[in-house]
């Protein structure tokens, strides 16, 4: 669909079909469609973050975390779920990528401080920067 409104069609049509675990695959292509229609628009960190949790649900991990990390980078206004973050900080230290596991953690921590799990998200940050090499904030 093209039109003033289509992007919005395309951002909660696949909204749907990925919370109702209908069809990952047809909103991976919704995403993706509506961040190539708008990549800098009101709804594109919106999508990435549906996008990121689609990718997840469909097994394509690499391209969860790609999709997710562009959200905690832009500090949109779309913030992750707590276990959201904290699995891409995760996920970004089991490949050796601190930098970005870092600011994963450092969002959960910012936008959640009640989070559960709060003992170990500090620890998995001070891990992240005293494997990047960085003791003063470790």
């Amino acid at each position: 669909p093209n039109g003033p409104f289509a992007v919005e069609v395309r951002v909660r049509l696949a909204e749907y079909l990925a919370e109702s675990g209908g069809d990952s695959k047809r909103a991976i292509e919704l995403f993706d469609a509506a961040i190539q229609a708008e990549p800098d628009g009101p709804l594109a960190s919106r999508a990435r973050r549906g996008l990121g949790i689609a990718r997840f649900e469909a097994g394509d991990l690499d391209g969860a975390a790609a999709a997710l990390q562009r959200v905690v980078e832009e500090k949109s206004g779309a913030p992750l779920s707590p276990s959201l973050y904290a699995w891409l900080g995760q996920y970004r230290i089991d490949r050796n990528e601190f930098p970005q596991a870092a600011a994963a953690l450092e969002e959960l921590l910012a936008n959640h401080p009640a989070y559960p799990g709060l003992e170990d998200a500090q620890f998995a940050l001070a891990d992240a920067y005293a494997k990047a090499g960085d003791a003063t904030r470790a």
